[in-house]
């Protein structure tokens, strides 16, 4: 809903002279039905007590609703000012979320541009900051994972909406997936997972470059995860697996194939790494990753290459097979990854 039709909608709630009477009968039946949906209708109760769809998924729970009366009641006597309270509602309404745009800076620094998040730790806050925030790394180790989180106990300490780098930190434990919270949290459900970095392989301590735009983070160079080549060929019942190089909080990436194959026609297969072999020589649940056609005209052998999105399991691993069963060399490399819903 828009700021414009949240200003209409409180100034219309305005004329009742029952206001808080209305908004208690209604947190009352909140308090009976405890998974009530905040509704997008501006006429009547502007609530989703009777018919009404939810907005973007937000639930406002008993103490929320009686927040937001004693925040109307201020507006009627002039205390705080509706251009403040209508965008706070369009906060809640919107979801309270706007993703942030990493940057890689250096080797162990990088920045954050200005970004808003509905914060549930010790306290259930949206939390933003307006300005691009430097994020330092130190004592990092090679071929690790750090992911960056809002700190938990920095934003109690702060007692400020308005976050700094002070408010962020980062760890090599990785977040959990809480149905609750709808989002990736430390061990605790207190810390905020939002973004993640990979440090190389070769030099300690050197945060991997990247770039990113919306959910998709690229590499500045991808990295080889497989090589096949063998004489027997790639198995048809896929018992052949890859882990793809992506954070533990994501199962979707872009990767790329390249092969030879010395068959006159053939086929390798991926699929989401589910554990389970298929006896079928020819295996009709996967998707086609690289298709060889030896037309015979300059080379006995045929070669394939392609750049395809996958779906991984959640332990990032997808699963390979040919058709026919036949002699196939093939180089798989990652060359980025998807930030999921929560992050």
């Amino acid at each position: 809903m828009a700021i414009a039709a949240l200003k209409t909608w409180v100034k219309e709630k305005l004329k009742y002279t029952d206001l808080n009477n209305e908004f208690t009968h209604y947190r009352n039946h909140i308090k009976n039905n405890k998974d009530l949906i905040l509704g997008d209708s501006v006429e009547g109760t502007g609530y989703a007590g009777h018919d009404h769809e939810g907005v973007n998924g937000v639930q406002l729970g008993t103490d929320a609703l009686e927040n937001l009366a004693v925040t109307a009641a201020k507006i009627a006597n002039g205390t705080i000012t509706l251009e403040k309270f209508t965008s706070g509602l369009a906060q809640i309404f919107a979801g309270g979320e706007q993703r942030a745009q990493f940057i890689w800076d250096d080797y162990q620094v990088i920045k954050i541009n200005g970004a808003r998040y509905l914060h549930l730790g010790t306290t259930n806050q949206v939390v933003y900051w307006k300005t691009q925030l430097t994020l330092n790394f130190a004592d990092l180790g090679n071929n690790t994972w750090y992911y960056i989180y809002l700190d938990d106990s920095a934003i109690v300490i702060a007692q400020n909406d308005e976050l700094t780098a002070n408010e962020l930190t980062y760890s090599d434990v990785a977040p959990t997936w809480s149905n609750i919270k709808c989002g990736w949290y430390s061990a605790d459900g207190l810390d905020r997972c939002i973004f993640a970095v990979l440090t190389d392989n070769d030099e300690t301590g050197r945060i991997v470059q990247f770039y990113q735009s919306g959910d998709l983070v690229m590499y500045r160079t991808e990295f080889s995860d497989i090589h096949i080549y063998t004489e027997g060929g790639v198995a048809g019942d896929w018992t052949l697996n890859l882990a793809l190089t992506i954070p533990s909080f994501s199962i979707k990436a872009l990767i790329t194939a390249y092969g030879i194959c010395g068959a006159a026609a053939s086929n390798l297969y991926w699929k989401v790494d589910d554990g389970i072999s298929y006896e079928y020589h020819r295996p009709v649940e996967g998707h086609l990753l690289l298709h060889f056609q030896n037309e015979g005209v300059f080379s006995d052998n045929a070669h394939a290459v392609n750049s395809i999105t996958v779906i991984t399991n959640d332990t990032q691993k997808i699963a390979l097979a040919s058709e026919p069963f036949t002699v196939i060399e093939a180089t798989i490399t990652t060359n980025g990854w998807y930030l999921p819903v929560g992050i």
